[in-house]
């Protein structure tokens, strides 16, 4: 069964690390980033959090089949939907791993190999409180991505 390398967990680290940072950027030209405000960036930490510790990411995580998608998200995905409790908030989590083609590939593929190499994001929602975005239905997200490339 495969797993995240602990490679591309570590580059997915620095990205949310980077995102974290951007806000105190000091140099003369302003950072340009679609992330969204401080407070989103340290929710998304959280999030992440609570991902590692129960094995949704990462290596030995829960796994479910993947299947042939289409844009914006990977032409390959794999998608795991639970329940979750962050900072005492219950609610749905959907947490989708995003496949890309370098080479021919197949769900089959993707659940048998090791596909770090094919690895394009990690998207989550989480449904938050009522009232938090009621525009979209109250619904957090964040893509992670495994390079800096963000």
């Amino acid at each position: 069964m495969p797993t995240f390398s602990t490679n591309t967990l570590n580059r997915l680290k620095i990205v949310v690390i980077m995102i974290f940072l951007l806000p105190f950027h000091t140099m003369a030209e302003k950072a340009k980033t679609s992330s969204g405000k401080a407070v989103d960036n340290e929710y998304a930490a959280k999030v992440w959090q609570y991902m590692v510790k129960n094995k949704l990411i990462g290596d030995g995580r829960k796994r479910s089949y993947p299947f042939i998608g289409n844009r914006p998200h990977g032409s390959i995905q794999e998608v795991i939907s639970t329940k979750a409790e962050i900072e005492g908030q219950k609610g749905k989590l959907i947490v989708k791993h995003n496949y890309g083609a370098k080479e021919e590939l197949t769900p089959h593929k993707v659940y048998s190999d090791d596909q770090a190499d094919n690895y394009v994001a990690l998207t989550i929602m989480f449904q938050r409180e009522k009232g938090y975005d009621s525009t979209n239905s109250d619904w957090f997200w964040a893509e992670y991505y495994p390079t800096i490339k963000a």
